[in-house]
């Protein structure tokens, strides 16, 4: 049966019957009736939309789909934008996935490894690829062209478990063989071009003829990989779109160097590791990789005492600025010295002055929701020598109040710590210059990737943080948690990122074994969102990356660790 459009109307629902037609619920509000077996692209052509490339995927029902899958039950189909967040990360998998298949034409040995995001795109990296680095990407971005003009199919087979694990047996990917036994899915999912086949934890486009817009520039000793975004403002387009960001770069080095260490680099590794009880050591050296570090920071602090008045710990939502907070303290007692700590949260304004964004909601990461005035002359007034009198801000009421908690300085020299989200910021505390501040950036930047081409964003992984901390003492749902991260990340992306750059030192507050742990948290909080439900295709992303774990439990996680923050069972008092 030909797709064919119906008026906008209520979609019956039930099994899927082959002789039935499929009644597909379009964002637009219109409906479409085909075929049993008929797929998005079926829908596209309906709709006179089959050559439009922005189109890059399908949310079916709630769930992430290649255009090219079977839509069987009644359900809504929605059609996602290359420049939609899910758009985008898609490209990034199909960019990648063409890249691996054309290096193995420089050394059938090579192969492309997917280590990070940096700023707009990924930063990968080659392995045995046997010529210089910046030839290969000459000689990339010649067949990248060739097979975009060709508009080449990515091959969509969803195959049985057995014919999966035979295929990456051919290949010799022996790895890939355990992944997708972590998946656990009587049927996977396999994209390939010319026989060589890839496994991924998303949709792919359709062919290589979307991939237009993409750059790749040398960032030794690899390359950055994306989407080139449309130009802004009027401005000439152009391909130089990732700003050097080598300070966070060092940082995602330093955790590589650390996955060495503890000999787990992926998804695979840590559950061989459960696997075989050994998890209980690689717990301990991560957490003792994360105390030497806050201990380096105190030392560089006691030997610079003189120098710096301010200590200012900023970072992203679900970081563990507090936690960080609390045991750098620690480390400067063990130095010797008395710090105090100032936690900008304190100073947010009441509820009802604070700003919105332009969605409507309050925009807590905006400067503007603090009271800027208070905490500028309570800091003037401290390092001279004055006593003040602190707020503290209670979240459940929006409002801020004085329990008669007093603080004064014993010595000029004695450390001041500022954590909170702007701490990095210029306007914070004029009154020192940005020669007295030492300036601190936290966040979980990355813990651990999937596997060579599959990473887990790190936006994804302080998401199922707040998740799990927003339900265990704020009471909030995952759906709700949900719903308010947009708006945290788009206030992120205004106030802190741009300033990361800024600061002094890093500290990745990510550990290798999270994730493992978060699993019996937060599978629950995410199956209890309905499918007809907004926030449902997220929680089934979530879930999609935490069923990949095999479960740790958390008595083994230290009273002291970050993770303790949103789990629960910390040895600090929040």
């Amino acid at each position: 049966m030909t797709p064919n459009v119906k008026k906008p109307g209520s979609t019956p629902s039930g099994k899927a019957d082959k002789k039935k037609p499929v009644t597909i619920s379009l964002a637009n509000k219109s409906i479409i009736s085909c075929s049993y077996n008929s797929t998005p692209i079926d829908v596209l052509r309906t709709l006179g939309k089959a050559d439009d490339r922005s189109l890059i995927m399908g949310i079916y029902r709630g769930k992430r789909i290649d255009l090219r899958a079977p839509l069987r039950i009644d359900g809504q189909l929605e059609f996602c934008h290359l420049k939609s967040p899910e758009g985008t990360e898609a490209f990034r998998r199909g960019i990648t996935m063409l890249i691996s298949y054309l290096i193995r034409e420089i050394n059938p040995n090579a192969r492309l490894v997917v280590e990070h995001s940096l700023n707009r795109g990924l930063y990968c990296e080659f392995r045995n690829l046997s010529a210089g680095l910046r030839p290969a990407i000459v000689w990339l971005k010649n067949r990248i062209k060739e097979f975009v003009s060709l508009d080449v199919p990515f091959e969509y087979r969803r195959v049985p478990f057995e014919e999966a694990l035979s295929i990456f047996e051919r290949q010799g990917e022996w790895e890939k063989r355990e992944l997708i036994s972590a998946i656990g899915k009587k049927r996977v999912v396999l994209y390939g071009i010319n026989d060589y086949w890839q496994i991924f934890t998303g949709p792919l486009p359709p062919a290589t003829g979307h991939l237009e817009k993409y750059h790749i520039r040398s960032y030794a000793p690899g390359i950055i990989v994306g989407f080139r975004a449309a130009p802004e403002n009027n401005q000439p387009e152009s391909t130089n779109l990732v700003r050097d960001q080598r300070k966070l770069f060092s940082v995602y080095s330093e955790h590589e160097r650390w996955g060495r260490i503890l000999e787990v680099e992926n998804v695979c590794a840590l559950n061989r590791a459960v696997k075989n009880s050994s998890h209980s050591e690689l717990m301990k050296v991560a957490e003792a990789l994360h105390e030497k570090k806050i201990a380096g920071i105190a030392d560089t602090i006691t030997r610079r005492l003189k120098r710096y008045r301010l200590i200012m710990i900023a970072g992203p939502s679900s970081s563990g600025k507090t936690t960080f907070s609390k045991r750098l303290m620690i480390q400067l007692k063990v130095n010797g010295l008395k710090p105090v700590i100032l936690n900008l949260d304190d100073y947010f304004v009441n509820r009802e002055l604070t700003p919105k964004d332009n969605t409507g909601q309050y925009d807590y990461e905006a400067l503007e929701a603090l009271d800027l005035e208070l905490f500028n002359r309570n800091v003037s007034d401290l390092l001279d020598g004055k006593k003040v009198e602190l707020p503290d801000f209670d979240f459940g009421e929006g409002r801020r109040f004085y329990k008669g908690r007093f603080l004064a300085l014993s010595s000029p020299y004695q450390p001041v710590l500022v954590e909170g989200i702007h701490g990095l910021n210029a306007a914070i505390a004029p009154c020192v210059t940005p020669q007295q501040r030492l300036r601190i950036y936290i966040s979980a930047l990355t813990s651990i990737n999937i596997n060579d081409l599959n990473r887990i964003p790190s936006s994804d992984n302080r998401l199922i943080r707040r998740i799990v901390r927003d339900n265990l003492f704020r009471s909030y749902s995952a759906r709700e948690t949900i719903n308010r991260w947009p708006s945290v990340r788009a206030g992120e992306a205004r106030h802190i990122f741009s300033r990361q750059e800024e600061a002094d030192i890093y500290f990745n507050s990510a550990l290798v074994y999270e994730l493992a742990v978060f699993k019996q948290y937060a599978m629950q909080l995410l199956r209890d969102i309905e499918p007809y439900e907004p926030e449902y295709p997220t929680a089934c992303r979530l879930l999609e990356i935490l069923e990949l774990f095999n479960l740790i439990p958390d008595d083994e996680v230290p009273p002291t660790s970050i993770l303790r923050e949103f789990i629960g069972g910390s040895s600090f008092d929040y």
